[in-house]
């Protein structure tokens, strides 16, 4: 099954709001031309997203995820605290901005002259 849903930013919740302004960052942008799979594109030729494209993936994930975890709370009746949330999905937006071009494809060899 195909799946058409986008990343909805609406601007009214805060949290979400500072993650748009970094998405709109040099660093954050940079990521639009970094491959996230390396050299598979030669193997397979449609393996040809960035990691922008991967972040923001990772980042919707994280917030279904939260969304999960609050109506679970909330229906055992544990007090859901949104404060808990922000690290986590600025963490998922976040955690391939300090990445370089081909980086896992180079660890084996930084491994060798470790």
């Amino acid at each position: 099954m195909l799946s058409t849903n986008l990343i909805e930013f609406d601007g009214l919740d805060p949290l979400e709001s500072r993650l748009w302004r970094v998405i709109q960052t040099a660093a954050f942008q940079r990521l639009r031309r970094i491959k996230q799979l390396g050299f598979s594109e030669f193997v397979y030729p449609g393996a040809t997203h960035t990691r922008f494209a991967h972040s923001l993936g990772v980042f919707h994930t994280a917030r279904r995820l939260v969304s999960i975890i609050k109506k679970f709370e909330q229906r055992n009746g544990v007090r859901y605290d949104d404060q808990h949330a922000a690290p986590a999905l600025a963490a998922a937006l976040l955690h391939d901005v300090g990445h370089g071009m081909f980086s896992h494809a180079f660890e084996a060899v930084g491994k060798e002259f470790d």
